[in-house]
């Protein structure tokens, strides 16, 4: 496979993923053009595979992708709620090596995906949470309001945010695995989801429960 014919070769279902990642790092013109295509292209097979491909080489080194953080940001009021997603990862990723200010600046927006038209979206919002909190510990308390009370947050239904409570669970679990304290209303959020309508958050639950002796 030639790096001169990637546009052809992105299409491809089975496309070399890792191939394309490093040929990103290397081609810094490929990268911006793969950036555009993401955002611009209206074929799902060329911007979904362009998204996997600058989702996984911005996990691998962020600061190679910091020159995108504002074209990343107007993902957020994308009419197409994969876009909307795209925003959110990658915004995710790139959080590590931005100034505080610069996503303090979008946070409302960002956070406010939480309640997207769209579940999918929404859900999405909520993992991606999990890894700004890796990056901005800072927000534990702004975020941690909006996760133990999804319903005051969410208008999906009860079947939805009892869904969506298995990686709240998860969440809290990485909050404590970091070193920080099982504050009182995180031991409460867990029993109360041992009883959850969800088999997934409830199998969390009882895990949990289990590790912390509650």
């Amino acid at each position: 496979m030639q790096k001169t014919n990637w546009f052809t070769e992105i299409k491809k279902k089975d496309f070399d993923l890792d191939q394309f990642v490093n040929w990103i790092f290397e081609d810094i013109e490929m990268r911006e053009e793969m950036v555009d295509q993401m955002l611009t292209n209206e074929q799902i097979m060329v911007y979904y595979h362009c998204f996997y491909v600058i989702e996984k080489a911005s996990e691998i080194q962020p600061k190679a992708f910091s020159a995108y953080w504002e074209s990343f940001i107007t993902l957020l009021d994308h009419e197409n709620s994969y876009h909307r997603d795209f925003g959110l990862i990658l915004i995710a990723n790139l959080i590590s090596v931005e100034a505080k200010n610069k996503f303090d600046k979008i946070k409302e927006k960002y956070f406010s995906l939480i309640n997207d038209p769209k579940f999918m979206t929404g859900h999405c919002c909520l993992k991606n949470m999990g890894q700004v909190l890796k990056s901005r510990p800072d927000l534990w308390n702004e975020i941690s309001r909006m996760i133990l009370n999804l319903e005051v947050h969410c208008t999906y239904s009860e079947k939805q945010i009892a869904v969506m409570k298995a990686d709240v669970l998860d969440i809290i679990a990485e909050w404590i695995n970091a070193g920080n304290v099982l504050a009182p209303e995180l031991a409460e959020f867990i029993q109360i989801q041992v009883h959850s309508i969800s088999p997934k958050s409830r199998k969390a639950a009882k895990a949990l429960a289990k590790t912390f002796n509650l």
